[in-house]
């Protein structure tokens, strides 16, 4: 038996380990399903004037492919349906299954971000990385972000605008101070390396070097990140965005083998605009 409902303080406990840690307040709805007794799925969205945006979707994996997730999602826009919304949106991780059940209901799917994948174990057994960690940095050109003083932090950030499309972006990145580097030649930011953790996954953001007659600057933020990726042991994978073909190129260059990189897409988005 499958029950529909919404989700509050009476009975948000019985949700509890499904639901993001949001609450019950003004412009958040949230939905759940209970089947044969037990909570299988939750939805929360957030609603602002004539638009919503889905923020968690999920059903436990042994009540998937029963018809709880499309129950949930009809209910969902059943439920907005005379709240005079016009869009619904959505940014998850990719997955067939959801983008399946989105197309069903009218949804536009688009693919996200594409990234290459080096897996941390192919890097420890690669030669060309052995190759690679032998190697010494100049300690007078590269300096990871943390170590920079504000004039060059400033300076650097004026070399990524400059180098980029998507200043804008630049500026919403989370980069971290000792992954990230920063090549200087003649006291001025020549190249640069932005790269974020994320859970068991570091994630190279950005990559760029301005002078392209000194190739050996990138050589310099392999190494380092090489280094870096090595040394810490919560790490099994190493990313980069597939659509920069700098960092293609790079991934390939730090295992030497084209076959050992993988590609995966990261998120996708979706829109439904009621007509």
């Amino acid at each position: 038996m499958r029950v529909l409902t919404q989700i509050g303080k009476k009975n948000e406990a019985a949700f509890s380990p499904l639901l993001l840690d949001t609450k019950e307040e003004e412009g958040i709805l949230r939905l759940g399903v209970i089947s044969d007794g037990r909570a299988a799925g939750v939805l929360t969205a957030v609603i602002h004037e004539e638009e919503a945006s889905i923020l968690h979707f999920y059903v436990r994996e042994e009540e998937r492919r029963k018809g709880n997730g499309s129950a949930l999602l009809s209910e969902f826009l059943r439920a907005i349906g005379g709240a005079g919304i016009e869009s619904v949106t959505a940014a998850y991780p990719a997955n067939e299954a959801v983008d399946s059940l989105l197309t069903q209901e009218g949804f536009l799917v688009l693919p996200g971000d594409e990234i290459c994948i080096l897996e941390v174990d192919d890097l420890l057994s690669s030669k060309q990385v052995l190759k690679i960690r032998e190697q010494e940095i100049d300690a007078k050109k590269l300096h990871t972000l943390s170590s920079l003083s504000i004039r060059e932090k400033a300076e650097f950030m004026a070399m990524l605008s400059e180098e980029s499309l998507y200043s804008e972006d630049l500026a919403a990145l989370d980069p971290d101070e000792e992954l990230s580097a920063v090549v200087f030649s003649e006291e001025k930011a020549r190249a640069a390396l932005l790269a974020q953790k994320a859970e068991n996954r570091c994630l190279v953001q950005f990559l760029c070097n301005t002078d392209r007659k000194a190739p050996r600057n990138l050589q310099y933020l392999l190494i380092h990140l090489t280094k870096q990726v090595l040394m810490d042991v919560s790490f099994q994978q190493l990313c980069f965005y597939a659509e920069d073909t700098n960092m293609v190129q790079f991934a390939q260059k730090m295992v030497g083998d084209a076959s050992l990189v993988k590609r995966e897409v990261l998120t996708s988005t979706a829109g439904l605009v009621f007509s």
